[in-house]
């Protein structure tokens, strides 16, 4: 074979690539398929195609779960965490921020660690519902987040997790009350049947 049907063969071979890439980027890129932000979970936008087919789950209202929750069991779920995140006072950010103190803290507001895009965009604060909402799903709750972590879908290890991390920090901040929207949305699916 010459040089020069190997070097076409070269370049033809990366323009297939290249153009492959940008077909399937445009397939999971949510702005190609214009504004798919129709479903809100936990007050945040979630684009379509990240529970496309999924069944609504119900998911009791966190702080009905914070109020039995055990917090002596959060270290065995953070434990899953700890490759990428310390949670003692004065520990450094590791592939992730440090978490000591992080409830209350405005989100994406560690000064030591560079934030994706998906959580520099998000207004707020890491209260309970955040955190939860983030810990189910991270890639839903913040599409685009860096973070590898798949969740944890029990609610229970959730609740317990978030309990114990409340009381990480200098100044333990309160665990929230149930609202009468909590109450009622426990109601209303136990009127419902479906458990």
């Amino acid at each position: 074979m010459s040089n020069s049907f190997l070097i076409f063969a070269s370049v033809l071979f990366a323009a297939f690539l290249g153009l492959s890439f940008i077909q399937i980027t445009k397939i999971y890129d949510p702005e190609h398929h214009g504004d798919h932000h129709g479903k809100v979970v936990y007050g945040f936008p979630v684009p379509e195609f990240v529970t496309a087919g999924a069944e609504e789950e119900f998911v009791t209202p966190i702080a009905i779960r914070l109020a039995s929750a055990n917090p002596a069991l959060g270290p065995k779920n953070a434990a899953k965490c700890t490759t990428c995140h310390a949670f003692e006072q004065g520990g450094a950010a590791k592939l992730g921020p440090a978490l000591w103190g992080i409830v209350g803290r405005d989100i994406a507001a560690d000064d030591g660690f560079a934030y994706s895009g998906a959580l520099m965009g998000i207004d707020g604060v890491w209260d309970a519902e955040a955190l939860d909402g983030f810990l189910l799903k991270p890639k839903a709750w913040a599409p685009g987040t860096k973070m590898g972590f798949a969740g944890l879908s029990d609610e229970a290890d959730r609740a317990n997790l978030i309990a114990w991390m409340f009381q990480q920090a200098d100044a333990p901040l309160a665990l929230p009350e149930p609202s009468a929207e909590d109450l009622a949305a426990i109601e209303a699916h136990e009127a419902s049947g479906e458990h």
